[in-house]
């Protein structure tokens, strides 16, 4: 028990923490970005940028819902536990690609990830 905790802790660490980092990074480049146009740029660019961020939000936001579809905040059935099966396998494998390869487990997580495929998609065809 004490060992299957460790490493979930160790991987929820590594994914909130690259997240932090990416967040933090994106921040700083803005904000570190319109202090320099402001400092040695045009004052009048630096205040056309500020007030085209908004809009360029909400583009993002539409271009985003666009190309990805509008998804159900509540998923319901055994299809998207098992779409939140194969991520989380994913990403545990590509989060710690160094332990399994080092352990040489590719071939076990090979077979979870097939596994967990068919098994999606032996349901889908079935609701069909």
């Amino acid at each position: 028990l004490t060992l299957f905790l460790g490493e979930k802790l160790t991987l929820v660490q590594a994914v909130n923490g690259e997240k932090l980092a990416v967040a933090i990074r994106q921040i700083s480049t803005i904000c570190f970005g319109t202090f320099l146009v402001f400092k040695y740029g045009y004052w009048q660019l630096g205040v056309v940028m500020l007030a085209s961020a908004p809009v360029m939000a909400v583009a993002m936001g539409l271009l985003l819902v666009v190309v990805f579809g509008i998804k159900n905040p509540r998923p319901t059935g055994e299809g998207p536990q098992a779409q939140k099966n194969v991520g989380s396998l994913v990403g545990e494998v590509v989060l710690g690609i160094r332990t399994v390869a080092s352990y040489g487990a590719e071939r076990r997580f090979y077979e979870e990830y097939e596994r967990t495929c068919d098994t999606q998609l032996r349901q889908v065809t079935r609701a069909s």
